[in-house]
């Protein structure tokens, strides 16, 4: 069976039982010329469902706002269904004139003006959108249309060349180990490896430095290869005498 159909059909018989046994406990809400915003399940149930209509819902941008905050908090609402209402504001922004690649002025430190990047879209969706979603999903469920491509490939070339120019090792104390190898490629472990291997050498030979029975005991042998190398030599040097 179709898993959205079938959650469908559960939703429905959960309505339906919940009508029978509180009431209904949630009205379908309409806006300012009657159409509905949300509550299309429940007036499957009961096309006589009560409902409440909200005058100063009048434009399509306020539909989505209200459809947004009502539903983008609901854990059965698709990830399809949440990309849907974000872009579709965003578009509504766009035609505006809103635009994801803005230059913008700012005041830092020391009353320093800096030029930043500023996404229009985003910040106005944020704005609106504000309790119900994270910046962060916002950027993720927005179409490349409405995201500066230019920057997010000079900042993503940007941490590239710094991850390549970072310890791994210090790469993974800063990190989730779930995620090193999705974050940081797949020869991020080669380097962790390598990295620790040197690291334990060099520490070895620190240790090494200061064993007294370790010192003797190379010196005896090297003085042991010595000899008996000076001994090789000399023989040879007797044959070359004798053969002479």
């Amino acid at each position: 069976m179709n898993t959205k159909h079938s959650r469908n059909k559960n939703h429905r018989r959960d309505l339906e039982r919940s009508e029978k046994t509180v009431g209904q406990l949630y009205p379908v809400l309409r806006d300012a010329r009657g159409r509905v915003i949300d509550g299309y399940h429940r007036l499957d149930v009961n096309p006589e469902w009560k409902s409440v209509t909200l005058y100063n819902v009048k434009s399509e941008e306020d539909r989505l706002i209200v459809s947004a905050h009502v539903n983008l908090g609901r854990r059965e609402i698709s990830r399809d269904e949440k990309v849907r209402i974000v872009n579709d504001l965003a578009e509504i922004y766009y035609q505006q004139g809103l635009r994801p690649d803005v230059i913008k002025e700012v005041i830092g430190k020391n009353d320093r003006k800096n030029n930043v990047h500023f996404n229009e879209i985003k910040h106005k969706i944020n704005e609106v959108l504000n309790g119900v979603i994270t910046k962060s999903n916002i950027k993720n469920y927005l179409y490349p249309k409405y995201l500066n491509q230019e920057f997010s490939k000079r900042k993503k070339e940007y941490y590239r060349k710094r991850r390549e120019n970072t310890s791994a090792y210090d790469l993974l104390l800063s990190s989730h180990g779930t995620q090193l190898r999705k974050t940081y490629g797949d020869d991020f472990f080669d380097r962790l490896k390598k990295e620790m291997m040197e690291d334990a050498m060099k520490k070895a030979k620190q240790l090494l430095r200061f064993d007294r029975e370790f010192i003797n005991k190379v010196k005896y042998e090297i003085r042991e290869d010595y000899e008996a190398k000076i001994k090789e030599d000399i023989e040879n040097e007797l044959n070359m005498m004798v053969v002479a």
